[in-house]
């Protein structure tokens, strides 16, 4: 494990680790990290989890987890990230959860997701999460959730979004699948309705 908390350090270089095969976690915890470098995890193929809370990144790069396809879990919330590519989780075969919860996203675009996953959240068999909650966000692409929403073996697993109620997302979503879209505590991908 990488482990490198409270340090004051603007950026995490091409191929910082390049030469540490075996490690799984990186914990990048309040040190004032502003950019991540798109070949940042060269190397880092047996890579994990990933936690970059609390720094100020603005934008996660194109590819930037192209060198880790073992990745399970990737935690970037409380930073300044603005924009989501749709492209972000495309090759993560095992991507169970992804927090962004605490940035400036205002725009939810549709994913390109691929995760098998199989995590237990809120009383949910979900393929996987996204938590976005308190973020500015103001529109959310009207396909979003009916080009997630995926059946395994024959079963309904969706990729499950957290919203918080205060943000001005709106209260209910009718998708074209005619999947109901509402808020309990946080708005969730539910069952079809009749």
């Amino acid at each position: 494990n990488i482990v490198i908390e409270q340090n004051n350090f603007p950026e995490v270089p091409a191929g910082f680790a390049q030469n540490c095969h075996q490690v799984t976690q990186l914990r990048f915890l309040q040190n004032n990290i502003q950019r991540i470098h798109q070949d940042a995890f060269v190397g880092l193929t047996a890579l994990y989890y990933i936690n970059f809370e609390s720094n100020a990144i603005k934008c996660i790069p194109d590819g930037l987890f192209q060198y880790s396809p073992s990745i399970k879990y990737i935690n970037l919330g409380y930073n300044q990230i603005t924009q989501l590519d749709p492209n972000m989780f495309a090759g993560l075969p095992n991507l169970g959860g992804y927090e962004l919860q605490f940035n400036q996203i205002s725009y939810v675009p549709i994913f390109n997701f691929t995760g098998k996953a199989m995590v237990t959240d809120m009383s949910f068999d979900v393929q996987a999460y996204i938590g976005l909650m308190f973020n500015p966000i103001m529109n959310i692409h009207p396909q979003l959730f009916s080009s997630t929403l995926q059946a395994v073996n024959g079963q309904f697993l969706p990729v499950v979004f957290y919203f918080m109620k205060d943000t001005p997302t709106p209260t209910c979503i009718i998708d074209t699948n005619n999947y109901e879209i509402q808020y309990s505590n946080y708005l969730t991908v539910n069952e079809p309705f009749n």
